[in-house]
C-alpha cells in the first residue's frame, strides 16, 4: 500500500529487512561495572583526619555522555548541581542538570553512601558510540566543598572499547567554600573560585589539612571493568536466505498497530535466519510542532525474537517493570533481565539492544536470529523526553507456515503510553499513575474518552474540538486522512508500507 506524505506525515518508521551494516567506532552500545574503591584512613592522611565525626562518602552520582557535556574539569567553575555534591553529598540537582544536557547524556547513574573511609561501592553503567565519555563524583564528608572523581574517561580506545581501566582518585575542591580543614565551619567562597586539586601547597596555608603532604596521595581508586558487549557484528550468523525457498507475502500490519495472523498453522520454517531490524525515527518539530522539546532524542531499542509464551508489551495489557523503566527512563536493564529470564524459560531466542538516537531524527539498527519456534519480533523504545511514551512493535511473526518471510517489511508505528505516569506533555514532571493502568495508544481512540488529554500530541486531534461530532458520532480530526486503500488511517499519518 502506497502512503499518500501530501494528506499527513508518519513519526516514526520500523525496517525489517537483512543485515547491510555501516561501521563506526567502538561499535554498539555496552555495559561497565564502575567499582569506587576509598583507602581514605588516619594512616593515609592523618593530619586532622575527622575520626570523631563518622568519616564516610557521599552517593556517587554520574553517568555516560559525549564530548558535548561537562560534568566538572580542574580549572572550571562547578556548577549548582557539582556544588551541592560536594558540599552536602546531594544528587537531585546534578541529576537535573544531567537530565537538561537531554541527548548528550546516554545514563544516570546514582548509588548509596558508603558509611566509612573505607570501602567500596559498585554499579553498571551503560555506554555506546556516541557515548564513550564517564565522569562520577562522590563528596569526602566531613568537608567544606571536597570531592573525587572522574571526569570526560573515555572508555573507547580507538576503535575497541576497553577490557578494563583503574584511575586513581586525588581530592579536589570545587571553590565554593573557604573552609581549610575537614570540620570547618561554613565559609562560602565569594566569589566562587575554579575546581582545583589539593597539593601540598595549595592551599598555601598552614591550617590546611593537606599542608606540607608531599605528594597528597591518592584517595582511592575507580575501575571500570567491561561487562557486556552488543555490536552489529556479534548477532549476524552464517546463515543465508539464499538457501531459502521463494517468499510468500508479507504479513498486513492493521491500523490498530496489531499484525494480521499470516498463518493459522505452526511454524515449520527450516533454519534459523537472522533478521535487521531499523528503527527509523522521523520526529521534528515541522511534523509534530505542538510542545516539541528542544532536547528531542531517543532511548536505545531493545528486540527480541521469541514464542507466543512471551509477550514483551500489548495494547490493553499492563507494563511490565522493565517495560516501565523504558517507557519512563530510557534503562533497558531491567527488561534485560526479563529477556535474560524468558531466555532461560526457553521462550525468548535472541535479544539485541540498539544505540539511542540522539535526536528527534535518525536510525538505530539491531539483529536478532529466529528459528520455527522463535518467530515473533517485539521491540521498544523510549521518545524522551516524555512521561512514560514508547514506540515499538509486538509479536510480529515473520514465518508463514513453511516459510520465512522476505524482507524489507515497513511499517509506521504508533505512539504509545505505559499507563505508569500521568504526564500530559513531553516535559512533565513526574505524575505517578496510581493505581496503574493498560497500555494504551498516546492519541484519543474514537468514541472513548481519554484519560490524559493528550497535549502533547494536539497536532492529531485538536482538544477544543473535542464536541464537535462528524455524522458516525466521532470526533473529527485535524488532520483525518479518512481510508487510503485497505488500511485506515483515521490516526493520521500512521499508514503501512509493505514491501514484497
Amino acid at each position: 500500500f502506497a502512503f499518500n506524505r501530501a494528506m499527513c506525515r508518519s513519526l516514526f518508521l520500523l525496517i525489517l529487512l537483512f543485515p547491510t551494516l555501516a561501521y563506526s567506532q567502538c561499535l554498539g552500545s555496552t555495559t561497565y561495572t564502575a567499582t569506587f574503591t576509598a583507602m581514605w584512613t588516619a594512616q593515609s592522611h592523618p593530619k586532622d583526619f575527622p575520626a570523631a565525626n563518622a568519616p564516610h562518602w557521599s552517593g556517587i552520582v554520574g553517568g555516560s555522555h559525549n564530548p558535548s557535556y561537562s560534568m566538572w574539569k580542574p580549572g572550571g567553575q562547578a556548577t549548582p548541581g557539582v556544588k551541592s555534591v560536594a558540599e552536602v553529598g546531594g544528587q537531585g540537582t546534578l541529576e537535573r542538570e544531567m537530565k537538561a544536557a537531554g541527548n548528550n547524556v546516554l545514563d544516570i547513574v546514582k548509588w548509596s553512601t558508603l558509611w566509612s573511609s573505607t570501602g567500596t561501592r559498585s554499579g553498571d553503567i551503560d555506554l555506546d558510540s556516541t557515548h564513550t565519555l564517564v565522569s562520577l563524583i562522590s563528596m569526602i564528608a566531613p568537608s567544606p566543598d571536597w570531592f573525587v572523581g572522574v571526569h570526560d574517561l573515555n572508555l573507547c580506545n580507538g576503535s575497541q572499547w576497553a577490557q578494563s581501566v583503574t584511575v586513581d582518585l586525588f581530592l579536589y575542591d570545587a571553590g565554593t567554600d573557604s573552609g581549610l580543614k575537614f570540620t570547618s565551619a561554613n565559609s562560602p567562597t565569594s566569589p566562587q573560585e575554579p575546581i582545583f586539586r589539593f597539593t601540598g601547597t595549595n592551599p598555601n596555608n598552614m591550617m590546611s589539612s593537606f599542608f606540607g603532604y608531599n605528594p597528597v596521595k591518592r584517595m582511592g581508586t575507580f575501575s571500570f571493568q567491561l561487562k557486556t558487549l552488543t555490536t552489529p557484528t556479534t548477532k549476524i550468523t552464517n546463515t543465508t536466505m539464499k538457501k531459502m525457498p521463494p517468499m510468500p507475502t508479507n504479513p498486513i500490519i492493521r491500523a490498530d498497530g496489531t499484525p494480521t495472523p499470516m498463518s493459522s498453522s505452526p511454524c515449520t520454517a527450516s533454519g534459523s535466519p537472522t533478521y535487521e531490524i531499523t528503527f527509523n525515527a522521523m520526529w521534528t518539530p515541522q511534523t509534530h510542532p505542538d510542545l516539541y522539546p528542544s532536547n528531542a532524542h531517543w532511548s536505545r531499542t531493545v528486540t527480541a525474537s521469541h514464542n507466543s509464551k512471551y509477550v514483551m508489551w500489548t495494547r490493553g495489557g499492563m507494563a511490565t517493570a522493565g517495560v516501565k523503566d523504558v517507557a519512563e527512563l530510557g534503562k533497558v536493564d531491567q527488561l534485560s533481565e526479563e529477556l535474560s529470564s524468558q531466555s532461560q524459560a526457553g521462550n525468548v531466542k535472541d535479544t539485541d539492544t540498539a544505540s539511542g538516537i540522539g535526536d528527534g531524527v535518525g536510525t538505530a539498527t539491531a539483529t536478532v536470529t529466529v528459528d520455527k519456534d522463535h518467530s515473533l519480533l517485539s521491540t521498544i523504545a523510549m521518545i524522551a523526553p516524555s512521561p512514560d511514551w514508547f514506540v515499538g512493535i509486538h509479536d510480529v511473526s515473520i514465518c508463514n507456515g513453511n516459510q520465512w518471510v522476505k524482507g524489507p517489511i515497513k511499517r509506521s508505528l504508533r505512539l504509545y503510553d505505559a499507563g505508569t505516569d500521568s504526564g500530559l506533555e513531553f516535559t512533565s514532571s513526574n505524575d505517578r499513575t496510581i493505581p496503574p493502568e493498560p497500555i494504551s495508544h498516546n492519541e484519543p481512540n474514537a468514541g472513548i474518552v481519554f484519560r490524559k488529554g493528550l497535549r502533547a500530541v494536539r497536532r492529531y486531534y485538536d482538544r477544543d474540538e473535542q464536541q464537535q461530532s462528524r455524522s458516525d458520532g466521532r470526533r473529527k480530526s485535524i488532520c483525518d486522512c479518512g481510508r487510503v486503500g485497505r488500511s485506515s488511517f483515521d490516526r493520521c499519518g500512521f499508514a503501512v508500507e509493505v514491501n514484497t
